[in-house]
């Protein structure tokens, strides 16, 4: 079977939406990003094509610490354990070791053992472990927001050290978008300056978010705060980007953050564990 690994083209968009439409039971989110990563200036979108068919497809994003991230790995259930994404792979590391790029990193979801297991069999080693929360606002006390204050901070080196305070030295990672990047004072200047956070201090609290037009909100670090704080916030949040009733909340914590068991109190949220894998490029 011949393969051919290409850059991704405007047509290849039907017949990929079509064979991963399934992926899992309540669809994939490609759909949601094929435009995106298309015609993104700091990535590459690659296809795996077959018989001049489009059967694979793996994304690559450039990030500001001079890392590279693998995500979107998918192959036709026709056409799968046949070296597919072996290729794929590949081929990607091909274009990041050009680029000079020495780290790779990724993640996956801890239930999905065959993935953990391919990474770990590739070379990739487990940098970090994250939990992802999602809640509904509509299910969350509603409390005033009138009791907090509220600072918007740019000061790089203050974010950088409240940020250490908590992730150390073993997990020195943060959620950049849906990626990870190493905290480091210039890494967090590039996502401040380009609207990719947004850094308050609540009640004296720092809390790294991003507030998604008409859908929600992203919270990427947050300090130790009282939950009753953290709730008021997110009222302030719905008042102030005049968000649906229903928007989404999505929270993410390092495992050991001791923030974490404050969210088991809440009402009807949904939690997945997330594997941080990262890899040395020779």
């Amino acid at each position: 079977m011949d393969v051919l690994i290409r850059g991704a083209r405007d047509e290849d968009k039907e017949p990929v939406l079509e064979f991963t439409k399934d992926t899992w039971e309540w669809g994939d989110y490609i759909k949601d990003v094929w435009d995106k990563w298309l015609h993104d200036e700091n990535g590459k979108l690659l296809v795996a094509e077959v018989d001049k068919k489009p059967v694979g497809i793996l994304h690559i994003s450039f990030l500001p610490d001079n890392s590279a991230w693998l995500e979107g790995l998918r192959v036709h259930k026709e056409y799968r354990r046949r070296g597919i994404a072996k290729r794929l792979n590949r081929k990607a590391f091909e274009i990041i070791r050009k680029k000079g790029i020495n780290t790779v990193r990724l993640v996956i979801v801890s239930w999905n053992k065959p993935s953990v297991n391919l990474a770990i069999k590739s070379g990739f080693n487990v940098a970090c472990r994250y939990i992802s929360f999602w809640l509904r606002h509509n299910f969350l006390p509603n409390i005033t927001s009138d009791n907090i204050t509220i600072q918007v901070i740019n000061d790089k080196l203050e974010i950088w050290k409240r940020i250490m305070k908590y992730l150390g030295e073993k997990c020195n990672l943060i959620a950049y978008r849906w990626e990870w990047v190493k905290a480091e004072p210039d890494t967090i200047e590039y996502a401040l300056q380009n609207d990719i956070w947004t850094c308050s201090l609540v009640n004296g609290k720092a809390i790294i978010y991003k507030v998604e037009e008409n859908r929600g909100i992203s919270i990427k670090f947050i300090e130790n705060i009282e939950l009753k704080t953290l709730l008021s916030f997110f009222n302030y949040v719905r008042k102030q980007y005049n968000l649906k009733e229903n928007f989404h909340i999505n929270v993410v914590l390092p495992e050991t953050h001791p923030f974490a068991k404050e969210f088991y109190m809440l009402p009807n949220y949904e939690k997945e564990t997330f594997l941080i894998f990262e890899l040395k490029v020779q």
